[in-house]
Parts: C-alpha cells; structure tokens; sequence
C-alpha cells in the first residue's frame, strides 16, 4: 500500500503527548550510558587501543539504548537494556577509585569539568534529536512521543527547546564575554538561509508539513535565527528581564491569546499580506517570546552555575524553585502545559528537566570527566551535523514509503542512520585535526 503526502501529515498530527516521568525515562540514556560507557573503558583499558574500537563501545553505551527507548521496545527491553547499564554502572564506579583513564577517550583535567560536561549534554541532545526527526516517520516510533497537538508532554517537544537551552549555556554573555552586536547579529544570516532553503525545498518538493508546528512558512531554524536579536535587544545575564517578559507573555496567552492562536483560521479576513503572513505563523513568530525568554534565562543559568569555578552550593535551590513553579502553574492555576504557544509553563518545564539532565551527566562523569569521540565530534559540528541529519531524513522519507515499513527494518535504517551521521561527525573531526596539525607544522618549519 502506498501512502500520500496527507497521509504522512495525518500519522504526525493530532497527538496528546506522554509523562513527564516517561521523557525522564528516556533523557536518562545518556547519564546511564555514561556510567556505563567509563566502567566499561576503564575495565578494557589495555583492550581498546583504536579509535574504531572505542566507537563499538559509544554505540553499544548511547545510540543503541537511544534508539530502544524512543521505540515501541521502550518496555520492557528499553527498560531491562538501561538496568543492565546502571548495575555494571555502578559496580564500575565502586572499583574505579584510583584507576587511570582511558588513553582512548578524550579526558579533560579537573577546571574544565563543566566544558566536558557541557560537551556531552550538548552532543546528547543532538544525538536524541538526530534519532526522533527520522524515528517519527516509523510506526516503530510511539505517537506518544510526537509533537504535542495542542497541550501536554512530549519526548520531541523537549528535543527542539534543549537547543535553545543549551545555546543560553554556551553564549558569550553566560560566559562572563563581551561581543559586539554586529558579530552576534551576523549568526542570523545563516541560519536565516537554511530556513530559507528548508522552506523552499519543502514547499518545492511537496513534502509534508505539520502546519501546526511552527506555521505554514516558518521553521525552527528561523526561530534559532531570532536569539541573535534577543541577546541584543535586551541585558544580560539577566533573571529580572526574562522573567518579566514571560509573566507579560503568559498574561497575554491566558487573556484571549492562547484560543486565538490555537483555533484562529490561517489567513485574514482583510486582505492585507502582512497580517496574513502572521496569521499563517503565528506559532512560530509568537513562540519566539517564549523560546526568547528561555534563552535569556539558559544565560543567566550558565553564567551564575556552570562557568564558575566552583560548584555553587544552591545549585538544588535551583531545582526546587523551578519545580515549585512548574507545580504551582500546571497543578494549582491549572495552566496545561503548550508547546504550540511556549508558554510559561512550558519554558519552566523545559528549564527543569534540562537541568536535571545536566547535573545527572556532571555526576555519572565524575571527577575526570571523560566524553566520548562521537559525542566530541558531533559538539564540534553541530550546527552542521543537525542540517547533515535533516538531509539525510529528507532523503530516505523520499526514497522509501515510511510507513510500509515493518518494525524491525525501521530499527536496522535507524541503526544505519545514526552511525552514518556519527561517523561523518567523526570523519570531520579527522580532518580538522590534520589541518591544524599541518598549520603548527608550517608555523615551525617558518
């Protein structure tokens, strides 16, 4: 049987979302595969002595439980993969004191444990990412894990807004850096063009939309376009700002705002083409607020409890205000939580599960801090790796018919997937090592 372009819209339309306990579930692939992936390399030290070797091992710690825990094999053999992970874990990180590191895995001394850190939440992310865009077009996906329709929890809701998050932690400004505004407004440009070309190909090949996503024309590369002016629009590292404008945004939303944007027709009753525009984009251009007030407050996070040099010791209180808030506006006001409008509680949704996420990666890293090559690689690349995973998710959804395809094929494409984009990551990495090891061989024979 084959099936249209509506047909494809519809299987990714209309969903309800999951639990916040069950995306927890999922997220923590990458702390258990961490503990599992450093007991592992410090027991085979003397064992692993190539690159490709230590990879198996990445793929066995991280892609293959990832790939598990967004399938329909999440229970019981997602579940029973990551208890096996946590239990030789944890015996690792028993006997481990004292042991050296792995010479195969790239180890960062004690003052740069946040960069590490940051490393592999970054590259995690991506990696989660990278398997839910291709995933979502299976049957072997859940639709429970799709975006959210209108409200509620889902896995790929928490996937596009980690990007902004992690993009807050990692600026200049959380960075205690000065930049001047046209250097900050000139990473517009191209993100702005792949927007552009992303909008063109898909309109130009007919390939299929989720409307209620961003917007008839806008995509989520235009609204990573749109931090550039945030950081320079308003001060920072700030809590003050952000917090004010999300409390004006959600006034808003819950004074009329959120029924418009999520039962208003897609054009105007004028025929005025600006107001059309926005009309048909609401979710996107609307959802900048939100997605603008999480990045100025992913700044403030990074600069006042991640690029210190000591670990602040109110980090939890941290946690505990955030999961107050989060309590008080979905269980309290009873204000659902929305992707489609990003709303307060959306971005405080988000705010808590991503710091969660990365404390639990800064504990099962440890003292030494190791990060994977793969992980190391996609962190380098990842802007570039990101726009890598969309082509190739573009190509095989026109080469083969998705959803015709049997649960156990889906599985083998997603496998062959995620290690071609890993190993194109790392064959990138490859090669700007050997220009920069040919630039300091240069400067020396000069």
């Amino acid at each position: 049987m084959t099936f249209t372009k509506v047909d494809k819209e519809a299987f990714v339309t209309g969903h309800k979302g999951s639990t916040p306990w069950e995306i927890l579930l999922i997220i923590s692939t990458t702390p258990i595969g961490l503990l599992f992936f450093q007991a592992v390399t410090n027991e085979y030290n003397d064992f692993i002595r190539r690159d490709w070797q230590l990879i198996v091992w990445e793929a066995v710690s991280f892609e293959i439980p990832m790939i598990l825990c967004q399938s329909n094999l999440l229970y019981p053999y997602g579940v029973s993969y990551l208890l096996v992970q946590l239990v030789i874990g944890f015996r690792g990180r028993l006997l481990s004191h004292g042991s050296k590191c792995s010479r195969h895995v790239s180890t960062h001394p004690q003052q740069n444990v946040n960069k590490a850190t940051l490393t592999i939440y970054r590259a995690s992310v991506m990696f989660l990412t990278f398997i839910a865009i291709l995933a979502v077009d299976f049957h072997v996906f859940p639709r429970r894990f799709v975006k959210t329709e209108t409200q509620g929890y889902s896995l790929m809701d928490v996937g596009a807004a980690s990007f902004v998050f992690a993009a807050g932690l990692v600026s200049a400004r959380s960075r205690g850096r000065t930049q001047s505004k046209r250097k900050t407004m000139s990473r517009m440009v191209p993100l702005l063009i792949m927007g552009l070309v992303r909008l063109l190909t898909h309109k130009g090949l007919d390939y299929q939309e989720h409307v209620s996503e961003y917007g008839v024309h806008w995509n989520f590369f235009f609204t990573l376009a749109m931090l550039s002016p945030t950081s320079c629009l308003f001060p920072g590292p700030s809590l003050v700002v952000p917090v004010a404008l999300l409390t004006f945004y959600q006034a808003s939303l819950s004074f009329g705002m959120q029924e418009w944007v999520l039962e208003a027709p897609r054009t105007c009753q004028t025929a005025n083409r600006l107001c059309s525009l926005f009309v048909a984009n609401r979710e996107g251009i609307l959802g900048c607020i939100g997605y603008g007030a999480l990045y100025l407050v992913s700044e403030w996070i990074g600069n006042a409890f991640v690029w210190r040099t000591e670990k602040p010791k109110n980090r939890m209180l941290l946690v505990a205000v955030l999961g107050a808030c989060w309590f008080v506006l979905t269980a309290v006001l009873q204000i659902p939580v929305s992707r489609r409008t990003t709303n307060a509680p959306f971005v405080i949704w988000i705010l808590l599960i991503n710091i969660l996420q990365l404390f639990a990666i800064e504990w099962a890293a440890g003292s030494e801090c190791r990060v994977p090559l793969l992980f190391e690689a996609v962190n380098d690349n990842g802007l570039v790796m990101f726009v890598v995973a969309n082509l190739l998710t573009g190509l095989i959804n026109l080469s083969i018919d998705t959803l015709s395809v049997a649960n156990e094929w889906a599985l083998s494409i997603l496998i062959l997937y995620i290690h071609v984009v890993g190993g194109m990551a790392y064959g990138l990495k490859v090669v700007s090592r050997a220009i920069q090891t040919s630039q300091l061989s240069n400067e020396k024979d000069a």
